[in-house]
C-alpha cells in the first residue's frame, strides 16, 4: 500500500498569472466585492499572501490597509 503522503513540494503562486485563467478569477473577485468595499468600515485592512495584494480595494474606505506575505520584495 502506497502512503497517503506526498513529498513533492508545492508551489504557490505569486501573481494571478502564475494561475490558469487567473486573471479572470482576480476580475471576478474584484467584480463581486466592489459593491460591497463602501460598506466596509474600521481602521485596518489587512491582506494576506500575494494573491490578496494584487486586488484592487480603491472603494474601500479604510485608509490603513497592508499586506502580508513571504519571500516577495512587494511585501
Amino acid at each position: 500500500m502506497k502512503p497517503a503522503r506526498i513529498d513533492k513540494k508545492i508551489q504557490m503562486p505569486v501573481s494571478w498569472s502564475d494561475i490558469p485563467f487567473g486573471e479572470q478569477y482576480r476580475q471576478a473577485i474584484e467584480n463581486q466585492l466592489s459593491p460591497w468595499w463602501p460598506k466596509i468600515f474600521g481602521f485596518h485592512l489587512l491582506k494576506l499572501g500575494h494573491l490578496s495584494t494584487e486586488i484592487h480595494t480603491e472603494g474601500c474606505l479604510i485608509s490603513h490597509q497592508f499586506n502580508v506575505g513571504t519571500g516577495d520584495p512587494r511585501f
